[in-house]
C-alpha cells in the first residue's frame, strides 16, 4: 500500500479562491480539496492518473504519477494570463458608446464588435480550460 498526500497550500496560489477542487484518480472521484487542506490516501497501484476539477470546465491536465511509498502532490490554482475575465472591462465602455450615440453605422459597428469579442472570449476560455489548475509532484 502506497500513501498519497494531496496538498493545496494557500500561500502558493496567486489569488484567493475558496472553492473546492474535486480530485479524480484513474477517472474516479477521490476527495474534495479546499485551500490549506491536506488529504492522506492509501492506494494500491504503482501508477495513477490524477486530475483536479473545479467546475465542469475548469480543470487540470491529466497527469501520470509514479507512486513511491510516500508521495506528496501539490494542487494549485493558476492565474492564466489569457483569462477572459481580464478583458471584460471593455463591455461597459462598449455599451456606453452604443446607447449614447445617435450615429447608426457606429452602433452597428459596436454591436458587431461586441459579438466578435464575445465569441472570441468563449473560444479563448474553451481552448485554455485545462490550464487553470496545476498538479505538481513534490
Amino acid at each position: 500500500m502506497k500513501t498519497l498526500i494531496l496538498k493545496r497550500p494557500k500561500d502558493k496560489e496567486k489569488f484567493y479562491d475558496e472553492s473546492n477542487f474535486k480530485i479524480f484518480i484513474n477517472g474516479k472521484f477521490l476527495a474534495k480539496l479546499g485551500q490549506n487542506d491536506i488529504k492522506e490516501v492509501t492506494i494500491q497501484e504503482d501508477k495513477i492518473e490524477i486530475q483536479a476539477k473545479k467546475f465542469r470546465f475548469d480543470c487540470s491536465k491529466k497527469e501520470m504519477i509514479e507512486l513511491e511509498e510516500r508521495t506528496e502532490v501539490e494542487i494549485n490554482r493558476v492565474l492564466y494570463l489569457n483569462n477572459p475575465s481580464l478583458i471584460m472591462f471593455l463591455f461597459p465602455m462598449i455599451f456606453t458608446v452604443l446607447y449614447s450615440s445617435d450615429i447608426y453605422w457606429l452602433r452597428v459597428f459596436i454591436v458587431s464588435l461586441s459579438v466578435i469579442l464575445f465569441f472570441w472570449l468563449i473560444n479563448l476560455y474553451i481552448k485554455n480550460k485545462n490550464k487553470t489548475i496545476k498538479i505538481t509532484k513534490i
